[in-house]
């Protein structure tokens, strides 16, 4: 008797026990979740190269949304644009999803991309999420060279020069730690408004700067062509 009670104590308990769980599957890197993200990133990268921002609220999370205004974003495309050009391509490297389905359901894509953009390359980050049952941008992220290195003059210099030359040097750039000068085995050069030094090479960017007020005083002429189809002073 004593046994026969403790058996449907045992069920019950392994009942109650069993309707307190949750249940979910997580599924890692499922092909078909990148594919699904990207539907969402394809249509943020349409816009941006259509330039029409104000059609991308509808492709954000509420936690994006939340901490970033809509005229912030704006400002951020735009000199994004600005400073690396226009979108000409992009490839998708790699991937990540983490999917779960169950009581405890989520949903999180990251899609890291390689964008081709008419002055500077850029690698870009693109976080979604699942939202009320729709997959929605988290996140936006651009490093370039075009973006971590691009100053302006030193005011030193630049109010020095100005005052040499009578001209404006507000628009003159400095690409620091730049690449590019290694197409000409060069260590630094002018290009139009830019200046691009190889690393270690501030010390001429005095040297470059004036080759910008020779340019705008009609003094140099483009006689170089590098493999960007780029022009450079010389």
């Amino acid at each position: 008797m004593k046994n026969k009670f403790y058996i449907p104590y045992y069920l019950l308990l392994l009942l109650f026990s069993l309707t307190g769980c949750n249940f979910n599957s997580t599924y890692i890197n499922r092909e078909e979740d990148k594919k699904d993200a990207e539907k969402v990133s394809d249509q943020f990268y349409t816009l941006l190269e259509q330039k029409d921002f104000n059609k991308l609220s509808p492709l954000l999370s509420n936690q994006f949304k939340a901490v970033t205004s809509t005229k912030k974003l704006n400002e951020y495309l735009t000199g994004t644009a600005i400073k690396l050009g226009e979108i000409k391509s992009k490839k998708l490297d790699h991937w990540e999803t983490k999917v779960i389905k169950g009581s405890n359901s989520s949903a999180k894509y990251v899609l890291y991309y390689l964008v081709e953009r008419t002055k500077f390359q850029a690698k870009e980050t693109v976080t979604l999420v699942a939202e009320n049952d729709q997959i929605k941008i988290l996140g936006y992220n651009v490093n370039s060279e075009g973006l971590l290195s691009s100053k302006n003059l030193p005011d030193h210099l630049k109010n020095g020069i100005e005052a040499l030359s009578g001209h404006s040097m507000d628009d003159v750039k400095v690409h620091y730690n730049s690449a590019k000068p290694a197409q000409l085995n060069a260590q630094a050069y002018a290009q139009g408004t830019d200046i691009h030094l190889a690393s270690g090479q501030e010390e001429n960017l005095p040297h470059e700067a004036w080759h910008v007020v020779q340019q705008k005083q009609g003094r140099v002429k483009a006689s170089t062509q590098i493999k960007v189809n780029a022009v450079v002073n010389e």
